[in-house]
């Protein structure tokens, strides 16, 4: 269910696909039960972000400040071009 802006327009979505590093990563959040975990809730609260590597499955923490591409549609595209 989308909320419409005052305008009338949709709300911009933000990408959960991204690349950093030349490899491409999905943002994920934790569930709230496990923000009882130190280690969870610093990772939070610092503005770091937790991801998976799309190719390894791998989870990771990713700092708040990383150079991330905006989107990684055509990174994606070129990768399955080149397993086929």
């Amino acid at each position: 269910m989308n909320k419409e802006s005052k305008a009338g327009s949709k709300p911009a979505v933000r990408s959960r696909v991204f690349v950093y590093d030349g490899k491409a990563y999905m943002r994920v959040t934790p569930v709230k039960r496990l923000f009882n975990s130190t280690m969870v809730h610093e990772v939070v609260t610092r503005g770091d972000f937790f991801a998976v590597n799309l190719q390894t499955a791998e989870l990771t923490v990713l700092p708040s400040g990383a150079d991330i591409a905006a989107s990684a549609k055509d990174f994606l595209q070129q990768e399955l071009a080149f397993t086929r």
